[in-house]
């Protein structure tokens, strides 16, 4: 079902179309945060492969994430380029940081919830802080806890799909 809620404003007309139920396709965590990092051509990787999980290209997909994969590694990583993928993965902790950007949160969190404990007139919590500080706090406990067995998962997958393609093979 389609909702257009709209208006007129001196003879323009304003509005929004709405589709419900809303579509399941995936969307780009770039979206919400128009001012990372990602360089552009990290970025039109990044959405190639959004675009062919959208449209069930399971195969497409997997190259695709894997060629973003070879690009996170060649814009973190110096002279890469002869280097295959698993060895890239592994020099990746001596050239990043990893446990900076968990501790970081961690402690901005922290911090946040001090201002919110402690009486102060002049420094309080506002919507904007409470809103970032429920934000990171969701992806602190996506890291700690959710993305583990996800990780786990996708693994013991990827191995039982290797072991049934191999025993179909025979």
């Amino acid at each position: 079902m389609f909702i257009y809620v709209g208006f007129k404003n001196n003879e323009k007309e304003f509005g929004n179309l709405y589709i419900y139920p809303a579509s399941q396709s995936r969307r780009s965590v770039l979206d919400s945060d128009p001012q990372s990092n990602f360089n552009e051509g990290l970025k039109n990787a990044y959405e190639s492969a959004i675009k062919v999980y959208n449209v069930g290209e399971w195969n497409a997909t997997a190259v695709m994430v894997r060629r973003l994969l070879e690009g996170i590694t060649q814009d973190l990583l110096p002279d890469v380029k002869n280097k295959p993928l698993a060895k890239r993965l592994q020099d990746l902790p001596d050239y990043v940081d990893l446990k900076k950007p968990i501790l970081t949160l961690a402690d901005a969190l922290r911090k946040g919830g001090n201002l919110g404990a402690h009486f102060n007139l002049e420094h309080t919590p506002d919507h904007k802080i409470a809103t970032q500080m429920m934000d990171l706090l969701d992806y602190l406990i996506e890291y700690l806890y959710i993305l583990p067995k996800r990780i786990d998962d996708l693994h013991d997958d990827i191995e039982g799909n290797t072991l049934v393609s191999k025993h179909d093979g025979k």
